[in-house]
Parts: structure tokens; sequence; C-alpha cells
């Protein structure tokens, strides 16, 4: 009787554990990123993205003060551009110093103050200095949180789980920040002062975080190694799908609230749009994670690349706003398979020494993407309707499907890095 009484009391013991286990996991992704630090992390993804809804309806803002639709698709181009001119730089400055958390602090102050003078400014050019400053800082900050989230996970092979559970938290951030404040968000103050309030808070999570005291220390020692990840011919065409991907994304975004006030739809209606888009992607980024642990990432890569073209279509062909709201249930499939996907693919190519290095490289695919999608849309929007603008960028999106077949074998499956050959300073 008492040998029966202690193995059930073992068991419940157990139990207990692998609760608390599951629980800390859901957090980081694996527990070789701390507790403390997944919490932080999230919560700069929350607050980062939290900032993004609000930035949304900054086209709404400027539009009133007098911006014509397509200076509004070259504000973010330029906000892209400057992100994609500085990101392989700004990761090979982390690496090199081995440090993480100053790339997100100094970013998040530099944007809290940035948004914040947009209160007092309606000319096109001040508008356009801002965005330019601001694109650079906003990718440094989520090159440098990807590349932490790394170092603590790498070594058990859970990075792309480890990043899926912690960025969920952005999008967490991205709905609280529209579903809560969208009764409010005719009040440009509102807009601009919230955007600043959350990057500031961005910046204070971020100073808190620790960063893993073993990391490869040899980062310092190495010349060239953007080149090197660039003569990975699989990862060189993985990088160019990707843009291709990017541009037809952020294309049909920079125009998403103008197609909805197009067809009749208010602000809270292209607000409400956007918080169905991230509900929907954060089961699916769970999903994500796990399934490129086992599989490699190119399942997940290849949903993605199938889905986006129809979804886009859908944007342009829909009659009515009220077609909005079936088409957003697909942006799980396309939004977060393509994120973690990436993460996990890049991160599996570079070596421990260059995780900043590559993931600003995927920053610069991101961000060049994001700078040829809105620049082409405005460029045509004066040649075309909305609605054709969205079909144009689903053939756009088309074309990435090749590309990714160009890649090859090696994106079915991450293989470890090959570690590069040390060179005397």
């Amino acid at each position: 009787m008492f040998g029966q009484s202690a193995h059930r009391l073992y068991r419940i013991r157990r139990r207990m554990s692998c609760h608390r286990e599951r629980q800390i996991t859901f957090l980081s992704g694996h527990p070789g990123v701390p507790e403390r630090e997944a919490r932080l992390l999230g919560g700069v993804f929350f607050t980062q993205y939290a900032a993004v809804g609000l930035i949304m309806m900054l086209p709404l803002v400027l539009t009133d003060r007098g911006l014509a639709p397509h200076q509004i698709g070259l504000l973010s181009a330029i906000f892209a551009t400057s992100g994609a001119l500085t990101q392989v730089w700004l990761g090979g400055l982390s690496d090199r110093f081995r440090k993480r958390r100053p790339f997100i602090i100094a970013p998040a102050v530099a944007l809290a103050a940035l948004y914040a003078s947009l209160a007092g400014i309606s000319s096109f050019a001040a508008v356009a200095f801002i965005y330019a400053v601001a694109g650079a800082a906003f990718h440094c900050a989520v090159m440098a949180v990807t590349a932490m989230i790394a170092d603590w996970s790498a070594s058990a092979g859970r990075t792309p789980s480890s990043f899926a559970r912690i960025r969920l938290w952005g999008s967490a951030g991205f709905v609280a920040s529209l579903a809560l404040l969208s009764p409010w968000l005719k009040s440009d103050a509102l807009v601009i002062g919230g955007t600043s309030l959350m990057f500031l808070t961005m910046g204070i999570l971020g100073a808190a975080a620790r960063e893993p005291e073993e990391r490869a220390m040899v980062a310092s020692r190495l010349n060239g190694g953007a080149k090197r990840l660039f003569r990975d011919r699989t990862l060189s065409a993985f990088l160019l799908t990707y843009f291709l991907f990017k541009v037809a994304e952020s294309g049909t975004m920079a125009f998403f609230a103008l197609r909805i006030h197009e067809l009749g739809g208010e602000r809270h209606i292209a607000a409400w749009a956007l918080v169905v888009n991230a509900v929907c992607e954060m089961p699916l980024m769970l999903a994500a994670g796990p399934l490129c642990e086992r599989a490699g990432p190119g399942t997940v890569l290849l949903t993605a690349l199938l889905v986006q073209p129809f979804r886009l279509l859908a944007y342009g062909l829909m009659p009515s706003v009220h077609w909005v709201w079936p088409v957003q249930l697909f942006h799980g499939f396309t939004y977060a398979f393509m994120l973690v996907g990436a993460v996990a693919f890049v991160n599996g190519r570079a070596p421990d020494d260059l995780r900043a290095t590559a993931q600003g490289m995927l920053g610069m695919a991101t961000a060049a993407g994001m700078a040829a999608g809105p620049l082409a849309g405005s460029l045509l929007a004066r040649e075309m309707p909305l609605s054709g603008l969205f079909v144009f960028f689903a053939a756009v999106s088309a074309l990435a499907i090749p590309l990714f077949a160009a890649a090859g074998r090696p994106v079915w499956k991450v293989s470890g890095p090959q570690q590069p050959k040390l060179t005397a300073e």
C-alpha cells in the first residue's frame, strides 16, 4: 500500500512538473529561453506591434492633412528603403560587438521621439525624413530581438518554436491596440501619441532583458560575413523569393485602408479587419514553429506562397466591403507561415557567430520588398483604380512560386550551417 501511495505521489508531482514546463514553453518556445527573458522579449514584440497597429491608421491621418495617395505610397517606400539599406550593416555591427540590447533600446527611443514629432508636422518633406529614420530604427529592433531569441535557443535546435511563441505576443499587441482603441481612432492625437508611447515602453522592456553569457565570441575576427552568406546560392535564391512575396504583401497593405474606404468602409472597419488578420495568424504561428522543426520549413513556406496570390486577388475583386471578412481568414496561412518559415530557414543556414548578420539579410529582403511594393503601387495608382493594384500584386506574388522551386531541396530541410574559416586580424 505504501509503495502504491508513493508511486501515485510521484505521478502527481511528475504531471505538475510537466505542466510547469509546458507553461514556460508556451512563453519561450523552449526552456533554453529563460522565462523572464521570454516574457520581456514577448513584451518588446507586444509594444512594437501595438505601435504598428496604430501606424496602419497614419495614412488616413496624413491624407486628412492634404497628402495625396501616391505620396502615402512613397512614404511607405522611404520607410522600407531605409531599412533595406541599413540592416545588413547593423546586423554585422551587432555580431561584431556581440550585443543585442543596444540595438533594441536606441531604436525604440528614436522611434518614440520621431512619431511624437508628427503631431506638429504636415509637409511631405518633413514627414519623409521622419519615415526614413524610423524605417532604419524599426527594422533594426526586429533584427536584434530575433537574434537574441536565436542566441538563447539555437543550441537546442528550437529556434522556430521559440521565435513563433515569443513573436505571438506581437500579434497580440497588434490586436489589442486596434481592438481597444478603435472607438477613438478618429482622434489624430491618440494615433500619434499612442504610437510614441508604445515605442517608449518597448525600449524600457528591451533594457530589462538579459543577453545569454555563452555566445560565439569570434565575430569580431570575421571579415566579410555577409559576403560569405550571399555566396550561399540556396540562401540567395530564397531571399529573392521572399523579396517578391514582400513586394506583393506590402504593396497591398499600403493601400488596404484606402481600398476599404473606396468600398464605403470607415476607419473602424479597416481597424477591425486588421484585428481579424492578427487573430487568425496567432494559432497558425504557433503551429508553424513545431512544423518547421519536424519537417523543415519547406511545407510552411510553400503553403504561404500558394495561398497569397488568391488572397490578394480577392481583395481586388470583392464587390463590397463586407467581403473583406472571409478574405481576412486566410491571412495566417500567408503572413504567419512565411514569417516563421523564413526565420527558421535563414537561421539554419547561418553560422552561430553570424546570426544577426543573417537576420539582417532577411530584414534587408523584407524592407526592400516593403519599399518596392508601395513604390510600385504609388506609381500605378495614378493609372489604375485601387482594385487593379490588388490584381497586379496578386500576379507579382505568383511569380515567387517558381523562384522557390529554384532554391532546391535544401529549403525543405534545414541542415546544420557550415562554420566559416576564421581569419586572423
